[in-house]
């Protein structure tokens, strides 16, 4: 019985002693406590190894916790530096996309200003158009109220019962009778029905008179002995005037007629048996030359309404074809906006600064240390990759590989196991917090592989949130007459980053210098345009200045010279200016192109407007 129980303790030591296939748990490391509050932590942490390992490993050798914690200590760098290599890769490519957009925008943006000009051009010639459209349609209007006294006439008849009331009442009354107003209605509607379809304005109620009488007396006696006479008005009419009056009367016995045509008066004439030759004739006449007036005057007020038309719907075309061409033009404008281009190059390059953001933000250091002891002395070592650190005196720079080599008293004889490692942990970071493991900012610079694109030069800083560490192995063995304690321990360490994007180092500069006509020399405004734009052309050291000089062709020129010589010499001011602020000559290239038209490419007579220097510094991509 003894001997089984026996068994059964060396089977429990046995199991007790093997190494756990898993680590134990991740601890902070201790900052800011009292020194009993820190040796607790490191208790706590030996003490859950021991029971997580079942014991003190009674071997010297990596176990295979430390060999796959060195290989992820390695390949955690390795991986971290593959994607921030990619992540500048992608920084470099987004930012010369923007500053590709850019460029192009800006190009877009001085060819849309061209288009909005010749727009605005055209906008005005329209307005112009516009202004004599209403023009003609006021004329049109002041000829038609001028048509109001413009009469029409006809030869009209009134037959009548003769009386000797009528007789006196036509002595007394004369044209004015109300027998001639009656034939004067008669007379309007006749003439209105007759030549209205003639007028290209419609026919009003207008005013009649009475503007001459045959003189001769015409008369006829009826079966009963009754005298009739007959009354041979010409009466005119005034169709486009808008005249008001009463209508006379009903006359019962008394007849009208006007007549319109030759063959209605003769047939007239026939069928009431009176008249002679010379009735005749004159009605012949005087019908002729009447329907010969009034063709001629509704000729001369169509023809003349034509003419209002004509050049009314010849504006209106012409404003057509320019609304058409303001139509064509807005359509290409808005092609060239490259606004959704540009705007998806700025997304990608905020979410390449996201991306970076989130790179740094997850940023943890691992290391590895390895504290060794034999009796009562102590050595200690790391395994990080090398960073520079300071040491508080000297603050030159010292290598991390080998920490320190500090001999430290830790008692050893009757105590716990559990004891001696937390001592050990404990003296081994109490030395090596003089100085910390890390300093706490760590700097990094990250440049473009290409020094002369200056994509990426800022400086990237860290600073540590917190520190965890973990125990591997604890483990001891027998050298001899000597033991050695060994303890293996894995370190987490994380860090807060701010990262600080530089500026664009490219970029679009433009404007125009004006010049007065005859004059090559820069006045007080050419120069406070200059000074105005030269801080734009200062931000962008690297890039050329292209200095394009125009004129208008119009000024006297010296024998053996040209308008290209001209326009070099208006570039030259401009150089010579920005020379005189300081302006590095060695960026300028000058240009000349002469008479040449206005930036949106069509003539002007303002000669200002051609007498320029056009300034342009823009990135080569």
């Amino acid at each position: 019985m003894m001997k089984n129980q026996s068994i059964i303790f060396l089977l429990f030591l046995s199991f007790t002693l093997l190494p756990s296939a898993e680590a134990s748990e991740w601890f902070p490391v201790p900052q800011f406590m009292s020194e009993s509050e820190i040796g607790k932590v490191y208790q706590d942490a030996v003490r859950s190894q021991i029971i997580e390992q079942k014991g003190v490993r009674n071997s010297s050798g990596s176990s295979g916790l430390e060999l796959n914690w060195l290989k992820q200590v390695a390949q955690s760098e390795r991986e971290w530096q593959m994607n921030l290599q990619e992540l500048e890769r992608g920084y470099r490519r987004a930012l010369s996309e923007v500053i590709l957009r850019q460029t192009e925008h800006q190009s877009r943006l001085v060819l849309v200003s061209q288009y909005d000009n010749r727009i605005a051009t055209l906008e005005a010639e329209i307005r112009e158009l516009e202004v004599r459209s209403r023009q003609v349609t006021g004329d049109r209007q002041r000829y038609e109220q001028g048509l109001d006294n413009l009469p029409l006439a006809t030869v009209a008849v009134v037959k009548a019962l003769y009386t000797e009331e009528l007789a006196a009442r036509l002595k007394e009354s004369g044209y004015e009778d109300s027998i001639f107003r009656k034939a004067g209605e008669i007379a309007l509607t006749v003439m209105l029905e007759a030549y209205s379809t003639q007028s290209e304005i419609p026919f009003r109620q207008g005013g009649t008179r009475v503007s001459f009488l045959y003189p001769e007396n015409i008369s006829r006696f009826d079966e009963s002995a009754n005298e009739y006479v007959y009354l041979f008005p010409i009466i005119e009419i005034n169709p486009f005037a808008e005249q008001k009056w009463a209508q006379t009367d009903e006359m019962p016995g008394v007849t009208f007629q006007s007549f319109i045509s030759l063959e209605q008066a003769q047939a007239y004439l026939q069928q009431e048996q009176v008249g002679d030759a010379r009735l005749t004739e004159w009605i012949e006449a005087e019908l002729s030359t009447l329907q010969a007036n009034n063709e001629h005057v509704l000729q001369t007020i169509n023809g003349a309404l034509r003419h209002y038309s004509t050049f009314r719907e010849s504006l209106a075309s012409e404003i057509g074809l320019l609304q058409a061409q303001i139509g064509k033009l807005q359509v290409k404008r808005n092609e060239l906006s490259g606004k959704e281009a540009l705007s998806q190059s700025l997304a990608a390059l905020e979410q390449i600064r996201q991306d970076y953001r989130r790179h740094y933000e997850q940023r943890v250091l691992l290391g590895y240390e390895e504290y060794t002891m034999e009796f009562d002395v102590m050595f200690s070592g790391s395994s990080p990759e090398p960073r520079p650190r300071k040491t508080r005196a000297s603050g030159e720079d010292q290598g991390l590989m080998v920490r320190s080599q500090e001999v430290v008293n830790v008692p050893v004889s009757g105590r716990p196991l559990k004891d001696i490692y937390a001592d050990m942990i404990l003296s081994a970071n109490g030395k090596a917090s003089e100085p910390p493991l890390i300093p706490e900012t760590w700097v990094i610079r990250v440049k473009a592989e290409d020094e002369a694109s200056e994509l990426l030069q800022g400086k990237l800083r860290w600073g540590i949130d917190r520190e965890e560490f973990q125990l591997l192995q604890l483990s001891r063995r027998s050298i001899g007459s000597r033991t050695q304690y060994r303890i293996a321990v894995a370190k987490r360490m994380h860090l807060l980053s701010e990262e600080n994007f530089p500026p664009s180092q490219a970029g679009v500069c433009e404007f125009t210098v004006f010049f007065q006509p005859g004059n090559l020399k820069l006045n007080k405004n050419a120069r406070q345009v200059i000074n105005e734009n030269t801080e734009c052309l200062l931000k962008y050291p690297k890039q050329l200045v292209e200095l394009t000089g125009h004129t208008d062709g119009n000024g006297k020129i010296k024998k053996g010279d040209n308008y290209v010589k001209q326009g070099i010499v208006q570039a030259t001011a401009v150089m010579d200016y920005l020379v005189s602020q300081g302006f590095d000559p060695d960026r300028i290239i000058l240009a000349s192109k002469g008479a040449s038209m206005i930036p949106n490419g069509s003539e002007t007579s303002d000669p200002n407007s051609l007498h320029r220097v056009e300034v342009i510094s823009r990135p080569e991509i």
